[in-house]
């Protein structure tokens, strides 16, 4: 009966370290994920500042053609 207790114990053991490695990639994974997310929108949002710059300097240039 002991040495089934250890083998289940030890079965345990081995399913619950599997487990650990599978959701440690797993956020790994995430984390990964997120950081990609986060530089596409910082890229995101250095285009649009440089669009409406490029913007605000034809508008001017072209005010000042008007007067």
């Amino acid at each position: 009966m002991e040495k089934l207790h250890r083998e289940q114990l030890l079965a345990l053991e081995i399913a619950m370290e599997e487990q650990r490695v599978r959701y440690t990639h797993e956020v790994e994974s995430l984390r990964t994920e997120l950081q990609n997310e986060r530089e596409r929108v910082q890229a995101s949002e250095k285009v649009a500042q440089e669009n409406h710059e490029g913007m605000e300097k034809l508008h001017r240039e072209q005010l000042l053609l008007l007067k």
